[in-house]
């Protein structure tokens, strides 16, 4: 029997980078639409604010590894940060720091690697400005088992206004069926 699990991280600021305004509040929000669209609390991890750390986001990413089935589909959902280094993107936490980014943020293939691993679906939502489509064409060909929805292209910001994320947002009120 297949089971949906959802994977919430919002980080609004970190060490160095351009701040990602409500991204914690809009991941919030968007855990509220998947549980409204059939994601079981029980089934969702949500890492925000100060808890957003690489070590718990690690943590939770492979506990949760561990016990999918391949029929599974695992939704990983980022808002905040990101930078892409020699090629490859990471995704900032709480206590990424400036002077040692790469070593104290997830690395998007890595992430991505670890949720496919056992053959599960993996459906990606990043709204995270600063990652690079190179490798993200890569970690998600056109055919597979794996997709990413993205909400900007590398080096353009993300839109957001009177307190919401706006592509986020737009996201959640598609999975709840209130978007055309």
């Amino acid at each position: 029997m297949s089971a949906q699990h959802a994977i919430l991280i919002g980080v609004d600021e970190s060490d160095g980078l351009l701040p990602c305004p409500f991204a914690a509040d809009e991941v919030r929000s968007l855990a509220g639409r998947l549980e409204s669209a059939g994601f079981a609390k029980a089934h969702q991890t949500i890492l925000t604010g100060s808890a957003a750390t690489r070590t718990a986001a690690e943590s939770r990413l492979r506990r949760l590894a561990k016990t999918l089935h391949p029929d599974d589909v695992v939704w990983f959902v980022f808002a905040g940060p990101a930078f892409t280094d020699d090629g490859r993107g990471y995704l900032a936490c709480s206590d990424t720091l400036d002077d040692d980014r790469t070593a104290t943020s997830l690395a998007v293939a890595d992430v991505v690697l670890l949720l496919k691993a056992n053959g599960v679906t993996v459906r990606a939502l990043l709204d995270a400005p600063g990652l690079g489509s190179d490798e993200l064409s890569e970690l998600f060909p056109t055919t597979g088992i794996a997709v990413a929805l993205t909400a900007s292209e590398e080096n353009e910001p993300s839109h957001f206004a009177s307190g919401r994320r706006l592509w986020l947002q737009l996201v959640g009120e598609a999975l709840a069926g209130q978007a055309p």
